[in-house]
């Protein structure tokens, strides 16, 4: 990946994979910023690519473990800020991510993110 690399995630009942998580950094959206500031975003930020869930094992808290557990790895590694593709009209995914704390945004919307820059000053 030209911007770091993903992780993926799998859970497991025995020894059959039931889901999976798969985050990257946001490349699509890195490649639009400018060179300079890619190398602090692409550490800063995060984007779910998939996350499902074996049509057997849903509603059992699954999907939810594998986020947290995204989120725990991305936090642990610096990242500040968690994006997740959303198919559009996927309401009851919508309303999942919402339940879990994310703001959703339109198709199209802009998205704008406020940054700033911390200095250490010696005191002498």
């Amino acid at each position: 990946m030209p911007y770091g690399h993903g992780h993926c995630l799998t859970a497991r009942s025995g020894n059959t994979i039931i889901g999976m998580l798969y985050a990257t950094p946001p490349v699509r959206w890195l490649q639009s910023q400018p060179t300079s500031q890619r190398a602090r975003l692409t550490q800063a930020l995060v984007e779910i690519e998939l996350l499902a869930v074996a049509e057997p094992y849903r509603n059992r808290g699954t999907a939810t473990a594998l986020l947290k557990a995204a989120e725990h790895t991305a936090r642990a590694a610096g990242t500040h800020l968690a994006l997740a593709k959303i198919r559009t009209g996927a309401f009851p995914t919508m309303r999942w991510y919402r339940r879990r704390g994310y703001t959703i945004a339109a198709q199209g919307e802009p998205i704008i993110f406020r940054t700033h820059q911390v200095t250490s000053r010696s005191e002498g």
